[in-house]
């Protein structure tokens, strides 16, 4: 049994008959296309407020799929905004533990709501100013990192053999049955005695 389905389908018209396509209306020609001033720009605008891809995007003007070509496909551009956001994120991270090294204060704010319905206000109790006190730790962690030959906390072990003489190693093999050990020592160097 043959069955005819009810789907109707169209024809593209031929080359001749075909409309003539118009230029979409939107941006001009040539913006938002990567060009290589682009780099510097966006180097700054990660180095400086963290910007994320969507920003980037908004930024110049195109949708978040084009940043992430560009990324994939101009190595300069790639580097430039992982160094902008490399030197926001050290900077903001050196920011908040040199705070937390240093101790520091803020103002802490106790708020009620006060009536019921339409009458409610938010009303501030009271304000208190609070203290964080430094963190030793913190205070450790950043003086190592920033001045090393200062505060670097390193030991130095050199073993050596007596007099100043290279170390020997004495190693023992064996009869397992017997347990009679054969003495054999070596030479760091290499080599057997």
């Amino acid at each position: 049994m043959i069955q005819r389905s009810n789907k109707t389908t169209r024809r593209r018209p031929d080359a001749g008959t075909r409309r003539k396509q118009t230029a979409k209306a939107g941006r001009p020609a040539g913006s938002g296309r990567y060009h290589v001033g682009m780099v510097a720009q966006a180097r700054i605008a990660c180095a400086e407020m963290g910007a994320t891809n969507d920003q980037l995007a908004k930024f110049f003007g195109v949708s978040r799929k084009s940043v992430q070509e560009w990324l994939r496909e101009h190595q300069a551009f790639r580097e430039a905004v992982q160094a902008g956001r490399d030197a926001f994120n050290s900077a903001e991270l050196e920011a908040t533990t040199l705070q937390r090294a240093t101790g520091y204060d803020y103002t802490e704010r106790t708020e009620e709501l006060r009536g019921r319905g339409k009458n409610a206000k938010l009303i501030t109790v009271k304000t208190v100013r609070r203290h964080v006190p430094a963190d030793t730790s913190a205070a450790i962690f950043w003086l190592c990192n920033r001045s090393p030959a200062r505060w670097k906390q390193s030991s130095k072990v050199e073993l050596g053999g007596a007099d100043g003489k290279p170390l020997q190693i004495v190693m023992f093999q064996g009869d397992r049955k017997t347990g009679n050990p054969k003495p054999e020592t070596r030479n760091p160097a290499g080599g057997t005695k």
